[in-house]
């Protein structure tokens, strides 16, 4: 069912308007996708069920939505979320000591744990990213919950 889940999506956005696309996607692939189930890729998160909606979600907008022209000023939301994602990065990188813990030796962390740490926090964060965009248009609201 996870990997039908994206064709379900291209489904959604190609069959109704972005933003219920978005609301539908994530929110039916929370509802209907097995709480257990998950596609583990080398080097890559757990693809689960709450990672897949999300990540669809994010694509289908990035591709479908309409973009206002113009360059897009950077706020200090979108600073802070940008060193949300690579902080597990920076954090790995520089924590590469190993731990001596008696006879038992805990190797450090490397370039490896920080990549997928990261992309574990984008997938956290695209479900947050999409609400934020949506939400911040009140007729978006209207369209979408009708009121």
């Amino acid at each position: 069912m996870i990997l039908v889940w994206p064709l379900v999506s291209i489904a959604l956005f190609v069959k109704r308007p972005v933003n219920q696309a978005i609301l539908c996607t994530v929110l039916g692939g929370l509802l209907l996708l097995p709480t257990y189930a998950a596609i583990k890729i080398t080097m890559v998160p757990a693809l689960d069920k709450s990672s897949v909606p999300s990540v669809c979600a994010f694509i289908g907008a990035l591709v479908l939505a309409p973009r206002a022209h113009g360059r897009a000023k950077l706020g200090i939301a979108d600073i802070l979320v940008a060193v949300f994602l690579v902080s597990p990065l920076v954090t790995s990188l520089l924590n590469s000591d190993p731990i001596l813990v008696g006879d038992v030796v805990v190797p450090g962390v490397g370039a490896y744990d920080g990549i997928s740490a990261t992309l574990a926090e984008f997938y956290f964060s695209c479900r947050f990213s999409l609400a934020g965009d949506i939400c911040a248009r009140r007729l978006t609201l209207r369209k979408c919950f009708g009121f």
